[in-house]
C-alpha cells in the first residue's frame, strides 16, 4: 500500500514545455563556456558527452573540473528572475491538497530554487520538506544516498513510497534502491527506455496521480 510520495521538481511539478525548461540548460551551457573559457557549442557538446556519467551539470563540474564554489553556480543557473518563466497551472494546489498523503520533494536543483517554484504555486505546505543537491552532498539523483537520505529523515518507509520523475535515469535510481516508481513522460519519448525492473508505469502529468493511486 502507497502511504508516502516523493515528487522532483523540474518538468515534474510543472510541465516540460515551462519556458523555465528550456532556459535552465542554456544557463548551465553559458556557465560551462565561461567556467572552462570555451564557445557555448562547445560547451554544450561537452556537456552532452560527459553528462550521461554523473547526476548533474555541477557533479560534473565538481569532479573533473575542480569547481568548488558551487552556489556560483547554482545562482547563476537559477536567478531569481526565472520565476517569470514558469507558467500559471489552474488546480495544483487542489490537486495535491487531494491527495491525502505526506509528500516531499527531490531534485538535484538547490532548495532555494524549489522554494521559489513552489511559494509560486503556493503550494509549499503541501510539502513536507525540500532535498536538493546541497542537502545530498552535491550528489544526488540517481546516487542511492539521495533516495536513502530522504526516507531516512523523513521516517518514509521505502517498500510504501512511490516516487514521481520525468528523468529515466532518475527513476531508475530508485528502483535500484528497491522503491517504486514513476515516469511523468508528457510526450511519451520514454516508451522503449530500458528500465532496471522492464516496463514501468507511465503518466503524462500530476494530475493522473489520484486515478493512478486507486489503480495501485
Amino acid at each position: 500500500m502507497i502511504k508516502y510520495l516523493i515528487f522532483d521538481l523540474d518538468n515534474t511539478i510543472y510541465p516540460s514545455t515551462a519556458l523555465i525548461n528550456q532556459n535552465i540548460p542554456q544557463r548551465m551551457i553559458s556557465f560551462v563556456a565561461k567556467f572552462l573559457d570555451i564557445s557555448f557549442q562547445d560547451a554544450k557538446l561537452l556537456r552532452s558527452q560527459r553528462l550521461p556519467h554523473y547526476g548533474s551539470t555541477l557533479e560534473w563540474l565538481s569532479t573533473e573540473h575542480n569547481l568548488t564554489n558551487y552556489n556560483d553556480f547554482l545562482s547563476f543557473v537559477h536567478p531569481e528572475e526565472e520565476i517569470n518563466e514558469l507558467p500559471q497551472i489552474s488546480g495544483l494546489r487542489e490537486l495535491l491538497t487531494s491527495v491525502n498523503l505526506p509528500k516531499a520533494i527531490l531534485t538535484n536543483g538547490p532548495k532555494f530554487h524549489a522554494e521559489r517554484v513552489l511559494n509560486f504555486y503556493n503550494i509549499s505546505d503541501c510539502f513536507t520538506n525540500i532535498y536538493g543537491i546541497v542537502e545530498n552532498n552535491l550528489k544526488g539523483k540517481p546516487h542511492p544516498e539521495s533516495y536513502l537520505n530522504l526516507l531516512q529523515k523523513e521516517k518514509f518507509v521505502l517498500e510504501e513510497t512511490l516516487f514521481f520523475d520525468d528523468h529515466p535515469k532518475y527513476v531508475s535510481g530508485f528502483m535500484n534502491v528497491g522503491g517504486f516508481s514513476i515516469l511523468v513522460d508528457r510526450n511519451l519519448e520514454f516508451q522503449n527506455y530500458n528500465f532496471p525492473k522492464g516496463k514501468i508505469k507511465t503518466i503524462q502529468s500530476i494530475f493522473e496521480i489520484p486515478n493512478l493511486l486507486k489503480k495501485l
